[in-house]
């Protein structure tokens, strides 16, 4: 009980200083807290105000499943690239029980990771001034033990994917979290758009960590997610792009910063490419 006190002054106190410093009004930083913390509300009604772990996520296999319902889906794939702790994979477990019990699309969810941390860098333009090799090790055996619904596939990605798609995915692909950091891994991973399309949805929706800069680590064209993205989209067709989701925070509630963080992958000659979503 006196531990629970104590979390709990401890909470109050980090969240009235947090809304002080907050730029959203404190009747909305509050709102948002309760309703996170309580679960209040639908889901749609938690995500509009980014009360929901990981929003950017929840975005986009929300996004992901309304595509998939219009096209006459039932199910489709979530992937996250980059695990470490899991707290991401969790996120998309509770994610996707929710979209199903709000939408009916169900979920196969997989997250890929060495389990040893980052590997070692290949040149600058993984930006080992900023990333260490070996941080974000996993606890395998604790986070399965946390895990309902979701698949690890752990070793490198190099070797891991092939498999992967040949052998293991089985439902069309409609949401990856790439959070891998470096510009190789980065560019590995974006193998999983070189499949058929029969594994994937017209417009996958990508949450892609790391586009953005803090005090030391400084997000460029010329490395890191950036330059994968670009270099991806230099080197494929004409036909497959990875692209920024433009516009997003327009249409936003409270617009925030995951919003910039939101790409999709087109493939437009997908057979269902011109599908109409508004029937």
């Amino acid at each position: 009980m006196k531990n629970f006190g104590l979390k709990l002054l401890n909470s109050i106190y980090f969240h009235s200083k947090a809304s002080l410093l907050s730029p959203l009004p404190l009747r909305i930083y509050w709102t948002q807290i309760l309703m996170k913390k309580l679960k209040l509300g639908s889901f749609k009604q938690r995500l509009d105000i980014d009360a929901i772990n990981y929003p950017g996520y929840a975005y986009g296999m929300y996004s992901a499943a309304l595509q998939a319902k219009a096209l006459g889906l039932k199910k489709i794939t979530a992937i996250e690239f980059g695990v470490a702790s899991g707290n991401g994979l969790i996120a998309i477990e509770n994610h996707a029980t929710e979209i199903f019990n709000m939408i009916g699309i169900e979920f196969d969810i997989y997250g890929f990771d060495t389990g040893q941390g980052l590997p070692k860098p290949t040149d600058y333009k993984d930006q080992s001034y900023f990333w260490n090799e070996k941080k974000f090790v996993m606890d395998q055996i604790k986070l399965e033990k946390s895990l309902t619904i979701s698949k690890l596939v752990i070793g490198d990605i190099k070797f891991t994917l092939n498999n992967f798609t040949k052998n293991i995915l089985n439902f069309p692909i409609g949401f990856i979290a790439f959070d891998l950091d470096y510009y190789s891994s980065t560019t590995t991973s974006f193998d999983i758009f070189k499949i058929d399309d029969k594994f994937l949805l017209p417009r996958v929706e990508c949450y892609m960590d790391d586009v953005g800069s803090t005090e030391l680590l400084v997000a460029s064209e010329e490395t890191g997610v950036l330059k994968a993205i670009n270099d991806f989209n230099n080197e494929s067709s004409e036909t497959k792009k990875i692209l920024k989701k433009k516009g997003l925070s327009q249409f936003r509630t409270i617009p925030s910063f995951w919003n910039e963080k939101i790409y999709v992958f087109h493939s437009f000659k997908h057979l269902k490419y011109n599908q109409s979503l508004n029937a």
